[in-house]
């Protein structure tokens, strides 16, 4: 009963995370692709956050949420709901920036000459092309808050720490009671929960989701029979009527000069009240500059190195099976149900279950922690371009595919010509939070406590660790630093690459 009770904790705030993180990813990704101005900065910003490792939100989760609430249990609560956000949120807002930005040009042509409103467009041309992105993107978000599981439910910093009921918790405990028969058994639990959404939710929505692909074939209608049942409810409610009303009428509220000079007005306070803060948090960091900040440079290059190294390993494991779901759609459709299902239960079992032993043995046999590592990132970046390059490759027009069969188009030409190009915007977007996802995990890759041994390689994952108790304003240095050198990696590498998706691979126009 205990576990049950930990269980449906941990269920309950993974789902009011995501609820948020929906909340949250839709208005930011469509703000973002809306405008240039915002693009410049609201993308590389999500890109930091999503980078950042989860220890970082520590100290904004105690300082902010945990002395909110007076130190109680509602307080631990939101903190820990808002740590589950940070793994959730921000691959969805990703996905839907990605369908702003190579949404086809004549359903927008199409929109200018019906002269359609911001809110009709938003309501039957962009949200219906959401659910796609977000239906893949959302496995991944679940399957990533249940992987930092554990950290969400215990978060410390310094001498405080904190803990709540739940299957994170329960794993911990059994790992640090050596209580292997405990932990199988919270394993179990978890995989079954895991198991149930993917069979009874997750595989149903793909189905569900064809049905807004950009395709001009006909296609079987299929929809789940609670999405029929939120309909229905949502429709004796009259909650779509209601909602977009409140769109509508906060829309034009918020366009009034009056409204517009109170809000500018409330940011500019807010503005000076964090330009205080700031000053406060700098003179916390520089007074005085604490010593071994120089290890932070060398330590981001060789994690860098790994990650690299992890990405192209995470290339050969995704754009193979990619390529085989492009060619044989029909024939690989309950293959692709397996496939996924089982994506959706490894990429869920939080790392410190079972990572440890493995990478003990890792050190054992090949006398080092680095396979180990690569191992880890691996694992922490491959499901985000997994799940992308999947939605890319199930999404191609059969007519291209009745195109290539007539001119006998195969091999090379084939991968050039229609699944790169059909698979790139995704694959940039699980490539960003797939790079994201690794910087997050480095904190376990690089540093690991097994049996009361330390697990631990160079690189900026195991500085922050070290120095999250022992030092952590030097712990404040390494993840500054290591969010500018993510705005750099951001500017140069990824925003020139989603450019070019925009650009050259737009659906429906290459």
């Amino acid at each position: 009963m205990d576990l049950l009770t930990a269980a449906g904790w941990s269920f309950l705030r993974m789902l009011i995370a995501y609820v948020l993180s929906l909340l949250f990813a839709i208005p930011y990704g469509l703000a973002a692709a809306s405008s240039k101005k915002r693009e410049r900065w609201m993308i590389p910003l999500i890109d930091i956050l999503q980078s950042v490792p989860i220890v970082t939100f520590f100290p904004v989760a105690i300082l902010f949420f945990v002395k909110l609430g007076g130190g109680g249990r509602i307080g631990v609560e939101m903190a820990s709901i808002f740590l589950i956000f940070t793994c959730q949120v921000w691959n969805l807002a990703f996905s839907v920036y990605e369908t702003m930005k190579t949404f086809p040009r004549d359903l927008l042509y199409l929109a200018d000459a019906y002269k359609l409103p911001p809110l009709t467009r938003i309501r039957y041309f962009y949200i219906p092309a959401m659910v796609p992105g977000l239906v893949y993107n959302s496995m991944m978000s679940w399957a990533n808050g249940w992987y930092f599981l554990i950290a969400s439910e215990i978060f410390s910093v310094g001498s405080e720490e904190y803990r709540l009921p739940g299957l994170g918790t329960e794993i911990i405990t059994n790992l640090e009671k050596g209580n292997i028969w405990g932990l199988v058994l919270t394993l179990t639990v978890l995989i079954a929960i895991v198991l149930f959404m993917q069979l009874a939710i997750w595989n149903s929505l793909r189905k569900w989701a064809k049905l807004f692909e950009y395709n001009y074939e006909p296609i079987d209608i299929y929809k789940p029979r609670f999405v029929e049942w939120i309909e229905e409810i949502s429709y004796r409610l009259r909650f779509e009527q209601l909602f977009y009303g409140a769109a509508y009428g906060l829309w034009t509220f918020f366009r009034k000069k009056w409204v517009k000079l109170i809000v500018k007005s409330l940011l500019v306070i807010l503005g000076v009240y964090a330009m205080y803060g700031g000053y406060q948090f700098v003179m916390w960091l520089i007074s005085p500059m604490p010593k071994g900040i120089s290890e932070i440079f060398p330590a981001l290059g060789v994690t860098t190195l790994r990650i690299f190294i992890a990405y192209l390993i995470s290339l050969v494991l995704v754009l193979i099976p990619g390529y085989w779901v492009s060619k044989h759609r029909e024939k690989s459709a309950k293959v692709v149900d397996i496939f996924i299902t089982s994506i959706g239960v490894l990429s869920s079992i939080p790392a410190s279950a079972f990572f440890p032993p493995i990478i003990h043995i890792m050190v054992k046999y090949f006398g080092s922690m680095e396979v180990g590592a690569i191992f880890i990132y691996v694992t922490a970046m491959v499901w985000y371009i997994m799940y992308n390059v999947l939605l890319g490759a199930v999404s191609i027009p059969m007519s291209l595919k009745n195109l290539a069969q007539v001119f006998k188009i195969r091999g090379g030409l084939f991968i050039r010509t229609i699944f790169i190009p059909s698979i790139f915007p995704s694959l940039i977007t699980g490539s960003i939070t797939g790079w994201g996802g690794a910087w997050n995990a480095s904190v376990i890759a690089e540093y690991m406590v097994f049996s009361g041994e330390v697990l631990a390689v160079f690189g900026i994952g195991s500085f922050l660790v070290k120095n999250l108790t022992a030092n952590p304003k030097l712990m404040m240095w390494g993840a500054i630093i290591m969010t500018v050198y993510v705005v750099l990696l951001n500017r140069l590498v990824w925003q020139p690459l989603y450019n070019l998706a925009e650009r050259r691979y737009r659906r429906g126009e290459w």
